[in-house]
């Protein structure tokens, strides 16, 4: 910016971007992922002289950035909804916010400063949120950073219940068994934890099946344990599916095929295979005496007759077979 003021035009950049004057509000929108003190002139001058629905907007980008400094200058400056849908709305998504910035330190801030602490009981708009909380936390791709992930989910699914609550367990292990990053690394730890909160009552052996895509060994075992089950297509989806790492996949599979998965797979195909005998289409016996045939019984009749094989009958019989062998020998 300062450049601009004394360089009229930019030999790579076109005037119609290189001489626009950005507001104070789109700078701080982008500066808010960047914890460096010197942007936060921006943020108070875009503060100042936003609305507050658009201050609202900032101080959840600021959230989900987990940028402390700067929520602690917008928050002071935002007003209250004039509606109660709106209030609620907002109560669920700062919340939603401070979870996905992967810091359980902003979860805290947003506990101190709208619950009044970190030690009282959640709302009821934040405790029934469980599901959505954990979805969100599994979809920041990116800080790919597993190591916080125990933590994060220990403090807001804690043992006592005051805090966020698990609905959907089902969704839940989808979110938790389906995660990978780039680096390979594994929340193993993470859903161990998952597993003594409520995961091993509510497991079922379809979890199994999420592990795939992953190649979630150690899990896949956990699961074995509580629900020694396999559904049909497992191999086949161990096939099908995409991996990043070959090696642990074919682990998988072979893991699976001596705990039960084989004997499965052999019993369905067979299942399978009488399914389809017993639904196909039943075979047409073809009674029709071929024109070979018939020509070799009127030879018979022609010898027997009397008129030595001359009857009209008998002559044109011949005839109409000899057409029928003469077609079947171009054909």
């Amino acid at each position: 910016m300062e450049k601009k003021r004394v360089q009229p035009e930019h030999p790579r950049i076109p005037n119609n971007i290189w001489k626009r004057n950005y507001s104070h509000y789109e700078i701080a929108s982008y500066a808010l992922e960047y914890h460096n003190f010197r942007w936060r002139p921006f943020i108070s001058k875009a503060v100042e002289q936003s609305s507050n629905p658009k201050n609202i907007s900032l101080f959840k980008l600021a959230l989900e950035a987990g940028n402390e400094p700067a929520c602690d200058i917008i928050f002071p400056k935002l007003k209250v909804r004039t509606t109660h849908t709106a209030r609620k709305r907002d109560l669920i998504q700062f919340m939603e916010c401070a979870v996905f910035s992967r810091s359980v330190r902003m979860i805290k801030w947003v506990e101190s400063k709208i619950n009044n602490g970190t030690d009282n009981n959640w709302p009821t708009e934040w405790k029934e949120n469980g599901d959505r909380l954990l979805e969100v936390l599994m979809g920041n791709k990116k800080y790919p950073d597993t190591y916080i992930f125990t933590e994060i989910f220990n403090y807001v699914f804690n043992p006592t219940g005051s805090k966020a609550e698990i609905y959907d367990w089902d969704l839940a292990a989808y979110h938790i068994l389906r995660y990978e990053t780039r680096y390979g690394d594994t929340i193993a730890a993470m859903f161990r934890a998952f597993w003594e909160k409520g995961g091993r009552e509510h497991s079922t052996s379809g979890w199994k099946s999420y592990c795939i895509r992953a190649n979630k060994l150690e899990e896949l075992n956990m699961i074995h344990e509580q629900n020694p089950q396999w559904h049909a297509d497992f191999l086949h989806e161990c096939n099908i599916l995409p991996s990043r790492r070959v090696w642990a996949r074919r682990q998988i599979k072979e893991w699976a095929m001596n705990h039960g998965a084989r004997a499965l797979n052999i019993e369905m195909e067979q299942v399978r295979i009488q399914e389809r005998q017993m639904n196909a289409a039943p075979v047409v016996q073809n009674n029709e005496v071929s024109p070979l045939h018939k020509m070799m019984e009127l030879l018979e009749k022609m010898k027997e007759s009397k008129m030595g094989g001359y009857e009209e009958g008998l002559y044109l019989e011949a005839c109409t077979v000899m057409q029928q062998l003469h077609r079947q020998i171009r054909v």
